[in-house]
């Protein structure tokens, strides 16, 4: 299943510790998750938290609700990646190309 799902144990959480993964993790480290690379993202982070805060707040009107989180966090995370990788939104009701998404 390994061999099929994680492109045949090359994904950095499935392949054998080695000099593959060491250079996986070496890419993560510098281009990923340096101190550089975090804060050239951290307004897209940013504007993703607001939009979710403005959208929570549409959605409160004025009694008090149970909010389902667990589907928001995703829709937040998944934003942040896609922006970071292709600048766009891809998930969420005010997307505006859904017809390019699908």
């Amino acid at each position: 299943m390994g061999k099929y799902m994680s492109y045949n144990y090359t994904t950095i959480a499935a392949s054998q510790c080695g000099e593959h993964w060491r250079n996986l993790s070496r890419i993560g480290a510098i281009e990923i998750f340096s101190s550089t690379r975090l804060n050239t993202f951290s307004n897209v982070r940013k504007d993703e938290v607001k939009h979710l805060l403005l959208k929570l707040s549409q959605n409160a009107h004025d009694n008090f609700s149970m909010v389902e989180l667990k589907s928001m966090f995703s829709e937040l995370t998944f934003n942040i990646i896609m922006t970071m990788v292709a600048e766009k939104r891809y998930y969420g009701d005010d997307v505006p190309d859904k017809e390019e998404v699908k």
